[in-house]
C-alpha cells in the first residue's frame, strides 16, 4: 500500500504505469526478503478459508477492498478516466494475485515479470475515456 499512498499524497499525479510499476517492485523485495514464502495473505485466506466461512470471505472482499481503492484513486489521478481506473485496478491487482502464487510455487519472478511487461503495454495503450 505504501507506494498507492505516496501516489496519492505526491504533489504531482504519479503516472499510472508508474504505479503499477512500484507496486510490482514492492512484491519482488517481498519474494525476495522472504525466499518466495511471502506473498498474500488476502489470498492464502481466500484459498484456504473463505468457501467453507462466510465470515472469511467477508473479510477478505473487505480486504481487497482497502487495497482497491486507493489504486483506483491513485490510477485516476494519475490519468486514467475514473471508470477505466476501476477496471484497470481490478486487472492488477488480479494478476498480481495470480503473479504471486505462480512465483511462490516456482520460486521465481518470471510471473512477476511477465505481467509487468503486459500491464505496462496495456497502460501505454489505454485510449482516454
Amino acid at each position: 500500500a505504501e507506494p498507492l499512498r505516496a501516489a496519492l499524497d505526491a504533489p504531482e499525479p504519479t503516472p499510472a504505469p508508474e504505479i503499477v510499476a512500484q507496486l510490482l517492485d514492492r512484491f519482488r523485495e517481498l519474494l525476495a526478503m522472504t525466499a518466495f514464502r511471502g506473498g498474500c495473505v488476502i489470498a492464502a485466506a481466500v484459498v484456504d478459508g473463505a468457501s467453507g466461512s462466510d465470515t472469511v470471505a467477508a473479510a477478505a472482499r473487505q480486504a481487497f477492498d482497502t487495497w482497491t481503492t486507493p489504486l483506483e484513486a491513485a490510477l485516476h489521478r494519475g490519468g486514467l478516466p475514473e471508470a477505466r481506473a476501476r477496471r484497470v485496478a481490478l486487472v492488477v491487482i488480479s494478476a498480481v494475485e495470480g503473479a504471486l502464487i505462480v512465483s511462490r510455487a516456482r520460486r521465481d519472478l518470471a510471473a512477476l515479470d511477465a505481467i509487468d511487461v503486459e500491464l505496462r503495454a496495456l497502460l501505454g495503450d489505454l485510449p482516454d475515456g
